[in-house]
Parts: C-alpha cells; structure tokens; sequence
C-alpha cells in the first residue's frame, strides 16, 4: 500500500470525479440512524466528495464538509454550491479549537496509511475538536470477495491500493479515547434500514433502534466497511 500525497488527489479526482460524485452515499443515511438529533454540528473529515456530508445537511443538520487538498475542496464547492458549507482542512494540523464539533467523522481515510503512527495522530486531532462523538470508518478486512475486487483493480489503479481493517484492530484505535461501539456500513441490512423509500412506512425510531441493536449481530463477512463511534463525554 503507499501513502498518497495531495498531487495523486488532485489527479485522481480528475479520473474518477464524475462517478463519485454521482454515487448515493451510503455513510450518511447510517450516522442519521445513528444521531437523530439534529442540532448537533457535524464535521466531515478528508471529505473527497463529501456527498455524505451534504445528505446529512439536506436533513436539516449543519454540517461542514472538509477536505485538505484544495484542488479536491474547489470541485466539491463547484459541484455541491451553496447546498454545503465546505472548507479546507488538515486532519492531522486542523487549527480548531477544542471540541469544535459534536460529532466528527471520515470514510475511509485511515485506509490510505500503513503506518499506525499516522492513524494514532489522526485519532487524537480528531478526538480533541469534537464534543461528543468521533466517528472512523474503514474498509472491513473481514469482507474477503471485497478485499480481492479492490486486490484486482489496484493493478492498473493505485487509488484501490489500500489498508483493510479488523474490527479489533478498529476498535484498538479508537477505545483510548471513550466506550466504542462498532455497525456495519454497506452489509444488507444495513442497506435496507438506512433506505429511507424502501422502509418508508417504518418510523425512523424503529429504524434506527434495529440498525444500532440487530445490525452489529450480522456476519461482518457481508460488511464492506465497518464504523466505530465512540462516546467522549
């Protein structure tokens, strides 16, 4: 696995922009289920498209999308308008005050270092600005068909030449800082549950008490990544 810098970034948007973008979000309908309050703040770290960030914003949350490469920044801007509010920021350095957030959280950015070290500092920057909650989620090492189509295609594209986690190894990470509890992003029911038009006629309540009770039971064989919330006060 290598270690991206911000010119791969801004490369890589200009080869894959147009597809992600484009792609339903699959995280935020989850932290929707999983924080129905919504006047808390949130904050989307290492955004890339930050089509998460903008599903929670269109629920009536204030949220900001963040990320620290500005060719990156200036294309969410472009694409998402004034529909969110975005800025530029370095996870590892973001210059915010202390618990500038209720919940703060990434998708998939741990994946792209080897290096503990790295993720270590990131968790503890990320743990300092938020006020209640600080949420990772990785791609699940447990997933094998997942971990082998991303094994294929990183042959011919660096940009899925990246880290898999272990729930364990996750949750390692994350427990120093506050009680951690691990869902599923991406498994079956976990689609279902955050289908707001499929389960329409199901209250969000239901919703979100099956999701947070019965969707960490499922096999996390059938997970694609997996999310650790941990609670900081």
């Amino acid at each position: 696995m290598i270690e991206k810098e911000s010119q791969f970034w801004a490369e890589s948007w200009d080869r894959h922009a147009s597809d992600y973008f484009t792609t339903p979000p699959h995280l935020g309908p989850c932290l929707e289920l999983l924080f129905p309050d919504k006047s808390w703040t949130y904050l989307e770290m290492g955004g890339g498209t930050m089509r998460d960030a903008r599903y929670l914003a269109q629920t009536g949350r204030s949220v900001t999308g963040s990320d620290s490469v500005e060719e990156v920044v200036s294309r969410a801007r472009l694409y998402h308008g004034s529909a969110l509010n975005i800025t530029k920021i370095d996870a590892f350095h973001t210059g915010l005050t202390a618990k500038s957030f209720d919940v703060t959280y990434h998708n998939g950015v741990w994946s792209n270092f080897s290096n503990d070290r790295d993720i270590r500092q990131l968790a503890a920057e990320q743990a300092r600005i938020s006020r209640r909650y600080m949420v990772a989620v990785v791609h699940c090492r447990h997933n094998q068909p997942y971990r082998e189509t991303f094994r294929a295609r990183s042959v011919e594209d660096p940009l899925y030449d990246i880290r898999f986690f272990e729930i364990d190894e996750l949750r390692s990470f994350m427990e120093s800082f506050g009680p951690t509890r691990i869902y599923p992003c991406g498994s079956p029911l976990a689609y279902q549950l955050a289908d707001r038009w499929r389960w329409g006629r199901l209250p969000q309540s239901i919703r979100s008490l099956i999701y947070r009770h019965v969707a960490p039971r499922t096999s996390p064989k059938d997970w694609f990544r997996i999310i650790a919330v941990t609670r900081l006060y």
